[in-house]
């Protein structure tokens, strides 16, 4: 293929991906409770009011997650004039390289049919694009772990300490952003080992390799060390829980999981069934040519998805976004290996069939806008003039963090409330009901420990029921 034409179709995808991931963009940006609660945190990053050596707490076991995503992504916000939609187009815009990356990663070891496949699939895939269109700590993995993959296999083949140290330094960052990615852990120590051993390498140079790797990965999560190293290891000690926890806990297996993978990576009929034959298919190709990459793949993927399953709650599609992202390059890679015309034009066909079956989940060319964002400042705008004394409390019926939306802007615009774990309680009280809600007596926390006597005023915003109270 010549490279002007592969250009001008690597420029197509792009064109293509760019346009999935940006089209209607601030209409349908999700800013509810956990982008609002960000948001406030970059915005004091930003105004140099708070660095925080910790990222967001986790959905489950509330483990704190490291803060690589939050210094990512906190410039954004105030590159777009401290707007909610900055964080998620910061998330955006480095997903739409994504098939960028994938191809001229993967063209030297695939061919440019195949690499430019595999960016198609990166590029349409309705999975990818949903993590793409909004901000969440997990969001980037599937860009990360790209270059991470192909970053570890160079550092097995090199044996040059520099990429190991800078393999452990990208794995420090991904991890800080789901830690259900620590499941990488067993297929890079059974790939590292097998790699030194058929090599044969020198046990002291495989062990200042390792400790290179190691060295990189400490130096990633150093702010996670420092804090918990403050806090009497608090989240060591979450973490210990969680998995303590989860172990005695019934639900998920293997089955489950491999079947959450399929889903959320096909999106068509009998997704476990292909997903499954094609990981055999593949399994069997990889061993009888020996191609060093393909296997590389394939123990991640197994193994990873094996260990996967000590994780026993209900499977979310960004738990498992990095798993979707290896499946679909061990698939193309292994199909290079049977390189032929007649071959690259069956890729070129199943790749066209894999997009038929994600337009239809594209929910962005369909449906109306839900505009998030303005809602919630118009709630905000709504309740600003309201504000009668300097120390008020906010809270959300029935998610009492659902309010951290209405929180940012008011901080924004210079009305901070007292801060959500305060046990100041405030002056005055507003609550924001999502439904037909019973404000006096409720019993949850901030209404409770408010212990409020009268309403004070009560009124309508963009479908939300607000309610000043007072003591």
């Amino acid at each position: 293929m010549k490279p002007k034409f592969l250009f001008v179709i690597l420029g197509l995808i792009t064109f293509v991906a760019a346009f999935l991931r940006l089209y209607q963009f601030e209409g349908f940006v999700t800013f509810l409770g956990d982008q609002g609660r960000d948001a406030i945190v970059f915005m004091r990053m930003m105004r140099f009011e708070h660095f925080p050596l910790v990222g967001a707490s986790s959905s489950v076991g509330h483990v704190l997650l490291g803060p690589f995503y939050y210094y990512y992504i906190a410039p954004w916000i105030a590159l777009t004039g401290f707007s909610p939609v900055g964080p998620a187009l910061g998330v955006a815009l480095l997903s739409t390289l994504l098939p960028i990356f994938t191809f001229f990663l993967t063209r030297k070891y695939v061919g440019a049919v195949y690499a430019l496949s595999l960016a198609f699939v990166m590029g349409s895939s309705h999975s990818l694009i949903w993590l793409s269109r909004f901000s969440w700590n997990p969001n980037l993995i599937p860009v990360f772990i790209v270059i991470w993959l192909l970053l570890w296999f160079e550092s097995l083949r090199s044996r040059g300490w520099i990429h190991y140290l800078l393999s452990g330094l990208l794995l420090g960052a991904i991890v800080q952003m789901h830690y259900l990615t620590l499941v990488l852990g067993l297929p890079i120590v059974i790939t590292f080992i097998v790699a030194h051993v058929l090599k044969k390498s020198p046990v002291m140079q495989s062990v200042i390799l390792g400790l290179s790797f190691a060295l990189g990965f400490v130096i990633a999560i150093s702010p996670l060390i420092i804090f918990d190293l403050r806090h009497q290891f608090v989240n060591t000690n979450a973490f210990i829980r969680l998995f303590s926890e989860s172990a005695n806990t019934s639900g998920g297996g293997l089955s489950y999981m491999f079947d959450e993978t399929a889903k959320f990576a096909l999106l068509t009929p009998f997704a476990s069934q292909i997903m499954l034959s094609t990981t055999i298919l593949a399994a069997l190709l990889a061993l009888y040519r020996r191609h060093a990459l393909a296997l590389t793949l394939l123990i991640f993927f197994v193994t990873s998805l094996l260990s996967s399953t000590l994780f026993k709650g209900v499977v979310y599609m960004h738990y498992i976004a990095f798993l979707i992202v290896i499946w679909y390059l061990m698939v193309g890679v292994t199909a290079s290996l049977i390189d032929h015309k007649i071959t690259r034009k069956i890729v070129i066909v199943i790749v066209l069939i894999f997009a038929y079956y994600q337009i239809p989940h594209y929910w962005f060319l369909r449906e109306e806008p839900n505009h998030q964002i303005r809602m919630s400042r118009k709630i905000a705008e709504s309740i600003m003039p309201r504000i009668t004394k300097e120390k008020y409390q906010i809270t959300g019926l029935p998610d009492k963090f659902g309010d951290s939306t209405y929180r940012y802007w008011l901080e924004k615009w210079g009305k901070t409330p007292v801060a959500k774990d305060s046990l100041d309680r405030g002056d005055e009280l507003f609550v924001a009901c999502q439904s037909p809600c019973r404000v006096i007596g409720d019993p949850q926390w901030d209404i409770a420990y408010f212990a409020p006597t009268k309403i004070v005023e009560t009124w309508q915003s963009e479908g939300v029921t607000l309610y000043k109270l007072i003591r």
